[in-house]
């Protein structure tokens, strides 16, 4: 492939991704509580540290919905690096098959999530589509984190 036509691939996908962005769909908002996570069946923890912000995230992958369609939940701990804030944790309402990548934004407080989610079309049949989240969390000077997240849901393909 010359170079000329990998740019304009690059450059393609590249709009194609901002102007999916661009766009919002559902958005919701979750009230975290100070208990410790304690999610079922937990299949994988990432740790995303924010060494700016001095906070460190967990996102929880964990089963608990049909396994045929999605079926893996997204969790979410915020814990301050300060031990004397309390830490939260968010049962997201994220409900996909699989997170493809997990991105951190301090500067916007926002976690991104790409993943891949079950789709159910007519007559009953079942497409993977990939779509995106972003998670929106705010954070205080002192470090202290609200107990409240916004869940963003964006698609990426039609």
């Amino acid at each position: 492939m010359t170079f000329s036509k990998r740019f304009f691939c690059v450059l393609f996908y590249a709009t194609l991704a901002t102007q999916a962005m661009a766009e919002p769909g559902q958005i919701s908002y979750v009230k975290g509580t100070t208990d410790p996570a304690t999610f079922v069946n937990v299949e994988s923890v990432t740790p995303i540290a924010d060494r700016d912000s001095n906070i460190g995230l967990k996102v929880y992958q964990y089963g608990e919905g049909d396994p045929a369609m999605n079926g893996n939940f997204i969790g979410l701990t915020i814990t301050p690096r300060n031990k004397s804030i309390p830490a939260y944790t968010f049962d997201t309402g994220i409900n996909v098959r699989d997170v493809q990548k997990i991105s951190l934004n301090a500067r916007q407080n926002a976690l991104l999530l790409i993943v891949n989610e079950d789709v159910m079309v007519y007559p009953q049949t079942i497409v993977l589509k990939k779509k995106a989240y972003r998670i929106f969390y705010k954070m205080d000077s002192s470090g202290a984190v609200s107990d409240e997240i916004q869940v963003v849901r964006y698609r990426l393909e039609k």
